[in-house]
């Protein structure tokens, strides 16, 4: 069986990672299987390689079938189509969320060769947000283009996390939730439908997500319970949970539901 390997070469314009092997042992000669600007590809052509060669096929066959493939993305734009699309790990919001942020990141940086982004020029992006957005805003933006930049794997490192790059300062203050008086009057001022929403959502402390998604089946009505289940809890890590509601407000919860 033959082998692959990789190995990195110093070049004018920077590292690059070459891919190497054999289709037998040593008295076969080293084949070409192509040259990567990043580690992250080489592994990847490496791999492929080494596919063919325990299935008992011509690598070479296949890289050739490989040259009519799309080109690989060259601007930041094309680079955050491939980044998305390669989120299968993440919910459907989150890449919603990754547009949003790119209407932002977009303007300023869409058209650019990520390898000649700079610690500077993030920086200079970042201080033009901060003069229009809130500090926590700034600071959301900012790691869906590092991610992006993570993403992209560019051999000089990610200008996005370099030391130099400082974000707005973030003070926290201390919430203030609504005194009772202040809260009877938000109750009086919305209309009637939505006051028992309200009303449980004070009692709980739940998301209006979490208890906007809840089902007649999510309700335990003799413990007085309502059960948040794995799927709503924010980023679908915290497990299942249950919050417990006044006896009084599930009265009138088991009340509201609709009748067969």
């Amino acid at each position: 069986m033959g082998a692959v390997h990789i190995r990195h070469r110093e070049t004018k314009s920077g590292r690059r990672y070459q891919v190497r092997y054999r289709l037998g042992g040593r008295g076969f000669a080293l084949l070409h299987g192509g040259v990567f600007e990043t580690l992250r590809e080489a592994r990847q052509r490496r791999d492929f390689i080494a596919g063919e060669l325990a299935a008992g096929r011509d690598p070479r066959i296949a890289l050739e079938a490989l040259k009519q493939t799309p080109r690989r993305p060259r601007t930041m734009a094309e680079w955050f189509e491939a980044f998305v699309e390669s989120r299968v790990d993440v919910h459907p919001k989150t890449i919603d969320g990754y547009r949003k942020h790119w209407k932002r990141i977009g303007p300023t940086f869409a058209e650019r060769d990520p390898t000649t982004v700079t610690p500077a020029d993030v920086q200079e992006w970042i201080a033009a947000q901060a003069r229009e957005l809130k500090p926590s805003s700034v600071l959301s933006f900012t790691g869906t283009l590092r991610q992006l930049l993570d993403f992209i794997e560019l051999p000089s490192g990610n200008p996005g996390r370099h030391r130099s790059v400082k974000l707005p300062r973030q003070t926290r203050e201390e919430p203030r939730p609504p005194t009772g008086k202040e809260f009877r009057t938000i109750v009086a001022g919305v209309l009637p439908k939505y006051r028992l929403f309200i009303r449980i959502l004070e009692a709980t402390a739940l998301r209006i997500g979490e208890l906007g998604e809840l089902t007649w089946g999510d309700v335990n009505g003799a413990d007085a319970q309502l059960r948040i289940s794995i799927t709503r809890t924010k980023g679908g890590t915290a497990g299942q949970r249950w919050a417990q509601v006044p006896r009084s407000l599930m009265g009138r919860a088991r009340a509201a539901a609709p009748t067969r």
